[in-house]
């Protein structure tokens, strides 16, 4: 006996519905995604709902003709020729009294959340032509299944549609030659074999030329699928057919140690696949002595080690007639495959999973080992990937994940992994506080499950990021920051990518960087007007004309110089700097529509270059080209 049956799961099973009658109840956005996964099934659908109680996606497929509606409530004679019913109503009293008639007359029912009166469950689900996939938590949690069944099409291979259809086009072109039932046993070998050894891209590049080579291997009665062509008119390679399942893979492997003939293939058999086999056993063994809880973890991580061996059987069959080439984006997916999973498991069988896989000699992967994680704070500068310090570039391409703030551009947080970036929520007015807290909790997750993190932040993180606040509550949580990665702020970089020096020989002599909202939404305190003071504003735009009121009230005059730099270091395509003076800046900048990020700078230096020859540089009114 393999298995334990433990209880209380679901039967999942394919259910056909074409031509079958589907009754739904209700007509708002509940029903409009059960509307289409039934019409999606083939299914002939009535929908019984008050035309004003409709939403709008149901009303454009009625209208479509795609359904038949019935414009009033429900009533009991509606279940007379249904086969299945979908109560999407808020009344539950109501929808109580739905199921219990379909009870009556065995139509399976299932109620929108209400899980002790369906008979059946709606899997978060994803459609890629033939394949479907569908995740259920048993009515537990429906946006966890979505976030799973997300991961789940993540971690697909790019042509898994093309290679199903083609596969399945094959298939019936081998019924259709050997349709005998004594034939089935070998159908059903052969073509898990060519599913088992040939790669995804290889599958979906089957051609009707491909498809009756193969047609006529089977037809001599070769017991082994043949190799895929490696190009046009060329000769095959020799394909290793490896079993399936996974007694007789690691069978297989104990007893074809150097099958393939490459060094990096022969690196993937003996010192990954056969060695994460063995480690998924040993946790499966050890922990069914242990409780029920235990062993469906022991089952999550055999089954993450048995997704890996997948993946790295299929690269290694790919890497004799691909080369080394094909490394990278092997060990790339296998990666993302065993980092999904790990973040999966509860925290002690993570830990114990991450140690067994680092003592696998030479693995080809990268899996953080520590009970507890690393953290660091790096600052990504003004906007410019050209900009990331040396050591910042390092952390973001070597870490575990990433945790980023939304204003940072695309083109640096492109630098990392997308299965490894958390893009922090994207902070609204007076909420500041919330994204905060997202970007804190899902750190601190992080860091509990062994992982290196990075808290990416724009600029630098110590002036006015908050970094200090976080090094602070993670201090509050056990974990001490392992690097803090300074950045290029923007408050001198923005200016001097729009031709500004925040400091210049007589005509500034000192610099003054303030944040446009402080604790609160509170205005910043300025200081008295000094005409040798270049004053910075950051986060400034969106109260401009009250910060132009605050200046003022300082003693600013009207027709002193200033400048609003949009995305400054962004790159010239997205950099705008608008010109003025605190008199015409505001009106000057809503002209322009300017939004964020954008920082004020006040002072003479928004000027000094802005001359008849701004190669000179201007000394006290006069130009001079030395300035020893």
């Amino acid at each position: 006996m393999s298995r334990r049956v433990t209880g209380g799961a679901s039967f999942l099973v394919g259910w056909r519905l074409a031509e079958k009658h589907v009754l739904i109840v209700g007509g708002g956005k509940e029903a409009s995604g059960r509307v289409f996964f039934a019409l999606d099934a083939d299914a002939r659908c009535t929908i019984v709902c008050p035309a004003e109680g409709l939403n709008d996606d149901v009303a454009a497929r009625i209208a479509n003709g795609e359904l038949t509606h019935i414009s009033r409530n429900f009533e009991d004679a509606d279940l007379d020729d249904a086969d299945m019913v979908l109560s999407c109503i808020d009344d539950h009293a109501e929808s109580r009294r739905v199921a219990m008639q379909c009870r009556k007359r065995r139509i399976p029912v299932n109620c929108a959340d209400i899980p002790e009166l369906c008979d059946f469950y709606f899997f978060a689900q994803a459609r890629r032509g033939p394949v479907q996939i569908g995740v259920s938590t048993n009515g537990c949690g429906p946006r966890v299944a979505a976030r799973l069944r997300d991961l789940l099409l993540e971690a697909l291979p790019r042509q898994t549609q093309q290679a199903v259809e083609r596969i399945g086009t094959l298939r019936r072109r081998i019924r259709e030659q050997d349709p005998g039932s004594d034939s089935s046993s070998r159908r059903m070998t052969w073509l898990s074999r060519l599913s088992d050894t040939w790669s995804f891209d290889e599958m979906a590049a089957l051609d009707d030329e491909e498809v009756l080579r193969v047609l006529e291997a089977y037809e001599r009665g070769e017991e082994v699928p043949p190799a895929r062509r490696t190009s046009r008119g060329g000769g095959e390679k020799q394909r290793t057919i490896v079993p399936s399942g996974d007694a007789s893979r690691r069978r297989w492997f104990s007893q074809n140690p150097a099958t393939t003939p490459s060094s990096l293939t022969d690196l993937l058999v003996r010192n990954y696949r056969l060695p994460l086999f063995d480690l998924g056993s040993r946790i499966e063994l050890v922990t069914n002595y242990t409780s029920s809880t235990a062993i469906a973890a022991a089952e999550q991580a055999h089954s993450i080690t048995s997704q890996a061996v997948d993946i790295g059987t299929t690269y290694a069959g790919a890497l004799s007639a691909t080369g080394s080439n094909y490394v990278s984006h092997a060990k790339t997916t296998v990666e993302d495959a065993v980092e999904t999973g790990l973040r999966t498991l509860p925290q002690p069988v993570s830990h114990a999973l991450r140690t067994g896989l680092n003592f696998i000699p030479l693995l080809p992967i990268h899996v953080s080992a520590r009970p507890k994680g690393r953290l660091t704070l790096a600052g990504a500068g003004p906007g410019d990937p050209g900009l990331l310090t040396v050591h910042a570039l390092n952390a973001l391409q070597n870490a575990d994940l990433v945790v980023s703030d939304q204003l940072i551009p695309k083109s640096i947080t492109d630098i990392v992994r997308p299965s490894r970036l958390h893009l922090v929520k994207r902070k609204a007015a007076g909420q500041s506080d919330a994204s905060q807290d997202d970007a804190n909790e899902t750190c601190l997750a992080a860091l509990e499950r062994g992982l290196d993190v990075v808290r990416l932040k724009g600029g630098d993180p110590f002036l006015f990021g908050r970094g200090g606040e976080e090094i602070a509550f993670f201090r509050s949580k056990g974990h001490e920051p392992l690097h803090v990665i300074p950045g290029i702020s923007s408050c001198i970089a923005a200016p001097a990518s729009a031709m500004i020096p925040v400091t210049h020989r007589g005509s500034a002599d000192q610099v003054l960087v303030l944040s446009g909202r402080g604790e609160g939404g509170s205005f910043p305190r300025i200081p008295a007007h000094d005409d040798k003071r270049t004053t910075v504003i950051l986060m400034s735009v969106g109260r401009l004309n009250e910060l132009v009121g605050v200046m003022s009230a300082s003693g600013y005059p009207a027709d002193f110089p200033a400048a609003v730099v949009e995305k400054g270091c962004w790159g010239k395509d997205q950099e705008r700097v608008v010109r003025g003076c605190l008199g015409n800046i505001y009106e000057r900048v809503i002209k322009a529509k300017v939004g964020a990020p954008a920082l004020l700078v006040v002072g003479n230096t928004v000027l000094v270059l802005q001359g008849p020859l701004p190669q000179e540089l201007l000394v006290n009114g006069e130009h001079r080209m030395d300035l020893d």
